[in-house]
This record gives structure tokens, C-alpha cells and sequence, in this order.
């Protein structure tokens, strides 16, 4: 029998026709973000120079062409290009919502005392999720907040401090570039909260596709 193949070559499922990087890293979007056939057919078809071109396709809804910038998360923040009042954006943002509603309410452990609108929520475990208010899409490890109550707009424990009257938040940017042009490729915020000794690691904001 075969033997497997190495840790650093394995990949990880996290959704139907994703995968993620070893150690159960979610790819960034545009990045590996599915297999190797499909990508070459999109870059064919595309006639894109890039490597891990973006997924541009016409709206049923408004009529406009609509470029994808990553492979999954928010329609209001991944499909570009759907002009106001586009119903097929609204069906899926409204699809989008009430999954995140359903799915996230049955991770809590146990809620904390609210501080003011914001409320900190224990995780049973971590997940991979964006925050829609800090722009920022990663591991949650600990805990999820809400505003209001609204699942569908969940937010970091980052933002939860910021939004919090007891805790003081002072946040520092740093400019991330490619080692091997020197080109500007993220922008890292990084907290520093008066309820932590440390800061936090950082986050990154943006990205190049």
C-alpha cells in the first residue's frame, strides 16, 4: 500500500470545491482557491496575465458583468459591479444572512453580559470568518460579537473591544511588501488594547489578486 502523502502536501477540505493550505490555513481569495483544471480554464478563458485571475460573469438580475474577488463570503463584498437595486444581489445577501444566522447561533457556548449594543459570545470551536466591520477575514478563536443581536453581521472580538466603553483601543498600520519586487501587497493593522498586556498580532486588510 502506498504510503500517504507528507503533511506539507496535503490539503484540507473546508467546503465543497475548496481547499485550504496545510495546517488548515484558508487560502486567500484568488490564491489555490480551486484545482488546478478549473484555474487553467478560467485563465484560457479569461486571457488573463495573472496567474489566479478574478471570475467576471453577467448578472441574470441587473444585466451588468459582475467580477467575483473571492470564493466565498458576503455577496455585497465579493461580487463587484451589481448597480443598486440589483435583486439578484438582494436574494443572495438575504441567503447569505439567514445561513450566518442559523449557522452561527449554534456555535455559542454561552453569551457575556452586554456592553452597551455590542455582546461577546464564547465559541464551541474556531471557525474561518470575515468581520464585516473590520474589513478582515480569518480565525476566530475565542469569541464572536454581535450589535443589536444580529447574527448576520457578527463581528470580531477586536471590534467588540472598540465598540466597548471599558476598554481603550489605540491601532497602529504597517505597509506589507513583496519580497521579491518590493511591491506594496498588504496593509497589516495591528491593536493595542488596554484590557491585554500584548498587542495583537495584526491583521491583514487587503491584498493584491
Amino acid at each position: 500500500m502506498p504510503s500517504p502523502p507528507p503533511a506539507a502536501s496535503r490539503a484540507i477540505k473546508t467546503s465543497p470545491g475548496w481547499s485550504a493550505w496545510p495546517a488548515g490555513k484558508v487560502p486567500r481569495p484568488g490564491r489555490r482557491c480551486c484545482p488546478v483544471p478549473p484555474r487553467y480554464s478560467l485563465h484560457t478563458l479569461t486571457a488573463s496575465r495573472s496567474r489566479f485571475p478574478a471570475l467576471r460573469w453577467d448578472c441574470t438580475g441587473c444585466g451588468q458583468q459582475v467580477t467575483d474577488r473571492a470564493p466565498a463570503g458576503r455577496p455585497v463584498h465579493a461580487g463587484h459591479g451589481h448597480p443598486p437595486g440589483c435583486a439578484r444581489l438582494a436574494a443572495d445577501q438575504a441567503a447569505e444572512e439567514e445561513e450566518r444566522r442559523t449557522r452561527l447561533a449554534r456555535l455559542i457556548v454561552h453569551p457575556e453580559d452586554p456592553a452597551g449594543s455590542a455582546q461577546r459570545h464564547w465559541l464551541a470551536e474556531r471557525i474561518a470568518d470575515d468581520c464585516p466591520r473590520g474589513g478582515w477575514h480569518g480565525y476566530f478563536h475565542h469569541y464572536i460579537a454581535t450589535i443589536g443581536g444580529d447574527w448576520s453581521a457578527a463581528v470580531c472580538d477586536n471590534c467588540h473591544a472598540g465598540l466597548h466603553l471599558d476598554i481603550t483601543v489605540a491601532v497602529r498600520y504597517f505597509p506589507a511588501r513583496s519580497p521579491l519586487d518590493g511591491e506594496p501587497v498588504a496593509v497589516i493593522r495591528q491593536r493595542t488594547r488596554s484590557d491585554r498586556a500584548f498587542p495583537d498580532l495584526g491583521q491583514m486588510l487587503t491584498w493584491r489578486l
